[in-house]
């Protein structure tokens, strides 16, 4: 008769069998590790097989955004884009601009404490340059390919530019430099020049990028020159600023031939190479410790 406290609903079939034999359970478990062995060995022979893909198209991407750098940078012919194209571009990249530095201030000045409670400057860092970056860029070829609206990826970059100036400002909370230019009068004067005075300027490419960037960098420094805050950080950056400015507007003269293309990734291009010359110079001109004020000269005996 069976016993009636033993289970009478066992998956014999799903249980494995309990054997006491040690020499069988030793052959077992070799078994096991040597399946197990096997299994990790094809997985790693996957995965180098898979890194060396990526390396190979990583190192064939790089070479074409290296080919196509220099046709941009040689390109002298007569420039066949519209400032219709041009202005609008700029000038959400003034707001997207204004908006990164708000974010900068805030992560380095508001939240930068609370921040580094959990994350340290490398994942900060790593976040705004890297995966930020990948990531607006991927959404916005997504959100394009299913015909997102302008408006909505206009947000989109906005809030990239907010969140990535925080997390920015948060790595260099603790980094002080001695004065810099606002970085929305670069954009905001490019977009003004197309605004009001491409008519006059006419297609020739050396005059357009010599009044708006030219413009651009010359008032960045009066106002730096008006306010004292004209130093060697303020002029690299101001540079820096001016360089980002040409190199988007080459890009742009390049790839865009009407005002119905699409511009958004142009705004991202300028709003990571923002953080990128940001970061650069914070790094390299940026001190640990608060600078001395300049102590009044001693009247003369």
């Amino acid at each position: 008769m069976a016993d009636a406290a033993a289970p009478t609903n066992v998956d014999t079939a799903r249980t494995p069998a309990r054997d006491a034999d040690p020499v069988a359970l030793g052959n077992q478990y070799k078994g096991e590790f040597t399946a197990y062995a096997g299994g990790l060995r094809l997985r790693s022979t996957q995965v180098q097989e898979l890194v060396q893909q990526q390396i190979a198209s990583t190192a064939s991407q790089a070479e074409s955004l290296k080919s196509t750098i220099q046709d941009v940078v040689q390109d002298k012919s007569d420039v066949q884009t519209p400032p219709s194209a041009v202005l609008p571009t700029f000038l959400w990249t003034t707001v997207l601009t204004l908006g990164a530095s708000i974010g900068f201030f805030v992560g380095a000045n508001i939240l930068g404490g609370l921040v580094h409670l959990f994350f340290g400057g490398f994942f900060l860092s790593l976040a705004t340059l890297v995966a930020l970056p990948l990531y607006a860029y991927y959404t916005i070829k997504a959100k394009q390919a299913v015909a997102g609206s302008d408006a909505e990826l206009r947000m989109f970059l906005l809030a990239y530019a907010l969140g990535g100036g925080v997390l920015l400002g948060a790595g260099f909370n603790s980094t002080y430099f001695y004065s810099e230019p606002l970085a929305f009068l670069t954009p905001l004067v490019v977009s003004l020049v197309f605004a009001y005075g491409a008519p006059a300027l006419g297609s020739a490419r050396p005059t357009l990028l010599g009044a708006s960037v030219g413009g651009a960098l010359g008032l960045t420094l009066v106002a730096g020159l008006l306010t004292g805050a004209l130093s060697f950080s303020y002029l690299i950056l101001a540079l820096l600023y001016a360089g980002v400015a040409c190199l988007t507007l080459m890009t742009i003269f390049k790839f865009v031939k009407s005002d119905s293309e699409s511009t958004h990734l142009y705004m991202l291009g300028y709003i990571v190479a923002y953080f990128y010359v940001k970061a650069l110079t914070f790094f390299v001109l940026g001190s640990s410790e608060p600078y001395a004020a300049e102590a009044p000269a001693e009247p003369s005996k």
